[in-house]
Order: C-alpha cells, then sequence, then structure tokens
C-alpha cells in the first residue's frame, strides 16, 4: 500500500514512470484503498484492532472498488501475450479518446457514448460495469 503511494508521489513528481498501465491501475486501486488501510486506532489489543479495521474494510468496500479488484486480478491473470494485446486496446482506444474530444461538442457526445459502450464491452461479461453492478450493485 505504501509504496503505491509513493510511487504515485514519485510519478506526480517526473521523477520516475509507470512502465506499464497495469502498473498504472494498480497504484491507483492501491492508492483508493489506502483509506481503509491507513486507520487511526485507539489504544486497544491486537483483536480489537483487527475487528475494527475489518469492520471499516467491510464498510467501505463499495460494489465498485469489489469490481475494480477484481479487474486487478483478471489482468494480473493474463499471459504476457493477452497483456500485450490488452495494453495495444488500450493505448489506441487513449488515442481515440484525444480525436474525441478535439471534435465539435454534438458530434463528440455521440462518439463518446459510443466509445464508453465499447471500453465497457472489451471486459468479461462478468466484469463489466452494468452486468456487475446489476448483480452486486445494492450489496452495501
Amino acid at each position: 500500500m505504501i509504496p503505491a503511494l509513493r510511487k504515485l508521489d514519485r510519478v506526480a513528481k517526473g521523477r520516475e514512470r509507470f512502465k506499464n498501465e497495469h502498473e498504472i491501475r494498480a497504484c491507483i486501486a492501491l492508492a483508493r484503498l489506502s483509506p481503509v488501510f491507513i486507520a487511526r486506532v485507539e489504544d486497544a489489543d491486537d483483536e480489537d484492532v483487527a475487528d475494527k479495521i475489518g469492520a471499516r474494510l467491510e464498510r467501505e468496500m463499495t460494489p465498485k472498488r469489489r469490481l475494480a479488484g477484481l479487474r486487478l486480478d483478471y489482468l494480473k491473470s493474463l499471459s504476457a501475450e493477452e497483456s500485450a494485446a490488452f495494453e495495444q486496446e488500450s493505448e489506441a482506444m487513449r488515442q481515440e479518446w484525444k480525436r474525441i474530444i478535439a471534435l465539435p461538442r454534438e458530434q463528440s457526445r455521440e462518439q463518446a457514448a459510443k466509445w464508453y459502450e465499447r471500453d465497457a464491452t472489451r471486459w468479461p461479461t462478468h466484469l463489466q460495469e452494468k452486468v456487475y453492478m446489476k448483480e452486486h450493485g445494492d450489496e452495501q
């Protein structure tokens, strides 16, 4: 957790760069989860501390955060070839997004809607946000 925050700090200050998109996504996901783990803990024995942290983790683990974690696990499970293909597709989508935001407003809205749909469907069905939120969105 802390190494991810330090890495984000170094990258933000221009002292370092991410190696690939997976590293970026992992650091951002860990940074978003850090408030869950970095908590002020009152004087208590270890079991009380673990219970408090566990309860806070469960409270703050929203369906969207769970989905982000599942997507990270999926990305880690890809073979080198699959990972390279996913990275290449991600880069193509970034370039397409840059092109879309340069378009006139009405045209960009239509193109952006198509882009978001394409982005959503590039994940396996069980990791698509609409599907996951339909199944798990009310669990809080």
